[in-house]
Formats: C-alpha cells, sequence, structure tokens
C-alpha cells in the first residue's frame, strides 16, 4: 500500500489471487475521500485464512492494511494542515479586495494525465489506455513502484473490489502494478528475471485457479514478455508480464466476462504496447 507497500495484483487477482493483500484507492483527488472496499475485501480474506489455520497468509495482510491506513491518514492530515495554513487571514476593513485573476485553463502543476494517457506522478509508469475508460489514481508503494486500477465503466472497476466478479459481457477492468521483483512479489523475490516473477504467478494461480495455462514467453515492443491466462465460472482473466529493464517490470492483470478472453488479451496487449 505504501511505505514499504507490499503491491498486490488486483483485488479479485489480488484478494483472490496473490494472497489478498489489499490495494487502496481514493475515490477522487481528495486525500480525505477513501475507499476502503479493497482493505475490506482483504482482512475478510485474512480472517479467512487465521480460520483456516493459515496465518502466514494473514500476517501479510495485516501489515499491509496497518500501513495503508497509516499513510492515509498521515495524507488526509497533511491536506488538512495545508488548506488551514493557506486559508487567507481576513483583511482590515480599509483594505481593499485583491482582484481575482482568471484561470488560463493550464492543467494543475500535478496533474501529469490527460485522458487515454497515464503517468504516474513519480515517473515510473506511462501507458495509453481507451480514453472512455475509468482510471483510479495512481497507489504508490515505494519510491519506483505502485499500481493503478483502470476499467470499461465504474462498475467495472468495482469488480477488483471483489472476490468473485462477475462482469457483464464487453466489460473489462485491469490493474496495472509497476516495481522491482521484490516490491511486486510481497518480498517473495529479492531478485528475479521474467521466468522467476512468472513462476511466482504460476505458483500462486495453481492455489486458487483449475483453469491456468502454463507461461507464454514472447515480445512486446521489442521488450521480454510473458502472458498467463487463468479464469473462474464467472469471469476470464490474463496476466501479461513486462520487463522494461534489468530490475523493473510492470505487470497487467485483467478480468473480462466469462467467454470473452481474446478481446482482454486485445486490450491489455493494446496497453502494454504503449508503456514507456
Amino acid at each position: 500500500m505504501i511505505m514499504r507497500q507490499r503491491a498486490v495484483l488486483f483485488g479479485i487477482v489480488l484478494a483472490v489471487v496473490v494472497g489478498a493483500v489489499p490495494v487502496l484507492s481514493q475515490a477522487n483527488d481528495d486525500p480525505c475521500a477513501f475507499n476502503l472496499s479493497q482493505l475490506v475485501a482483504g482482512l475478510v480474506e485474512a480472517q479467512a485464512a487465521s480460520s483456516a489455520g493459515e496465518p502466514e497468509n494473514a500476517l501479510p495482510v495485516l501489515r499491509a492494511a496497518a500501513e495503508a491506513l497509516t499513510i492515509l491518514a498521515d495524507r488526509c492530515d497533511e491536506a488538512l494542515n495545508a488548506a488551514e495554513m493557506a486559508a487567507p487571514e481576513s483583511a482590515p476593513e480599509s483594505t481593499p479586495p485583491l482582484e481575482s485573476t482568471p484561470s488560463d485553463g493550464a492543467p494543475a502543476a500535478g496533474s501529469l494525465s490527460i485522458p487515454g494517457s497515464f503517468r504516474s506522478p513519480n515517473g515510473e509508469l506511462v501507458f495509453d489506455y481507451p480514453p472512455e475508460w475509468t482510471i483510479s489514481a495512481f497507489i504508490p508503494f515505494t519510491e519506483g513502484s505502485g499500481a493503478v486500477n483502470l476499467a470499461t465503466s465504474d462498475a467495472a472497476l468495482q469488480a477488483l473490489n471483489v472476490a468473485d466478479p462477475v462482469l457483464a459481457p464487453g466489460e473489462q477492468a485491469v490493474q496495472i502494478v509497476t516495481g522491482s521483483p521484490d516490491s511486486i512479489t510481497n518480498a517473495e523475490i529479492n531478485e528475479g528475471d521474467l521466468e522467476a516473477l512468472a513462476a511466482f504467478f504460476i505458483g500462486t494461480f495453481e492455489r486458487r485457479y483449475d483453469d491456468l495455462s502454463a507461461p507464454e514467453y514472447t515480445t512486446i515492443i521489442n521488450r521480454p514478455a510473458a502472458r498467463i491466462l487463468f479464469g473462474t465460472d464467472n469471469v476470464d482473466g490474463v496476466v501479461v508480464i513486462v520487463q522494461l529493464d534489468e530490475l523493473r517490470f510492470v505487470v497487467i492483470g485483467g478480468l473480462g466476462a466469462k467467454g470473452e478472453r481474446e478481446s482482454l488479451i486485445a486490450a491489455i496487449d493494446s496497453i502494454a504496447g504503449t508503456l514507456q
């Protein structure tokens, strides 16, 4: 989640797939507007793991949740303090009011993305996506890593928050995680190549899905890549891992309506083809 936040690939593929470490998001640009649904889903998964006698699977979730809540509280507190300090003091009656300066329409200083083109604030993740899609705020893990969620609609975006989602025909939801093998795998892999990351996801998915393919190794924009297919009774899933350089990877995990895997692959490959 943040600070030493451990990455998890989307709610379902993270709550259900990679061990239930929740990824939080903000409902909008207001740092005090929280979306805690994935946190709740993750804690439910942690409770289930504990009840099943698997506390080792619950502990990372509890630690990540504690870190996430601390970060969200700190961000909100910082924003409230900044707003309070920025509030102008009442001017004496003899002082004329300042005239406002018309806006020139330029984006705010922190606005790095436009619809259809995403650039994370830390500059580590840059890609294009269908401009009509819905996209969440970027969630940083560490200085060089983080995640963002996007989907065909707000309803599809919520599919990343539940353990057993159902997507309507034509709907797709994607989470994109960037970072080192350490940040992507919750420190299970400190160093590793593309094959090691693919093996990590296969090992994780084998415990969750009967519908699971072996990794298919390919290249995307002349970069090494691997594709893994998986599914449930309700959705089809795809994970694409792209190696940007020796130490940096991007994992794109997507969910689509059952029976629409080919269109999901096309959408994910299209996004992967624009990674910078």
